[in-house]
């Protein structure tokens, strides 16, 4: 099974607080079916530079993802964006209003048939991504 790994879950191993649950899915799944998207990469580097000072180890971590994840890195493409709004809608339908990085990951696990990693929102449960939550 691959997995994409959401923004809170991602913050979690980058604070050294993963759940026992997390860390366990980190440590026996193979690394190259760990995924992350490049949009939360962004956003997890962008609140830890914020979060001055960053201990330079979780910097150091952060920077080298790019080339410890080449080919695990996921792009925002096209057809990624063209998704979200049709998520966005079955979210709405349901009584929820899905966040833009939320949809677009949802978008991006379901293009390439990931299972997103995440804590557990009613939004994210709307759109019919396969989820793996309370880490």
């Amino acid at each position: 099974m691959n997995y994409l790994l959401h923004t809170d879950a991602l913050q979690s191993i980058a604070n050294g607080t993963p759940s026992p649950t997390l860390r366990t899915l980190i440590e026996q799944t193979p690394p190259t079916q760990l995924h992350i998207s490049v949009l939360v990469f962004a956003e997890v580097l962008a609140a830890v530079e914020l979060r001055k000072p960053a201990t330079p180890a979780l910097t150091a971590w952060l920077r080298r993802i790019p080339t410890e994840y080449p080919d695990r890195l996921i792009p925002l493409t096209a057809e990624i964006a063209v998704a979200w709004p049709n998520l966005a809608a079955l979210a709405q339908e349901k009584g929820h209003k899905l966040s833009l990085v939320d949809g677009l990951s949802a978008a991006t696990a379901l293009h390439y048939d990931l299972v997103l990693v995440t804590l557990p929102t009613p939004p994210l449960s709307a759109t019919g991504v396969r989820l793996l939550q309370n880490f």
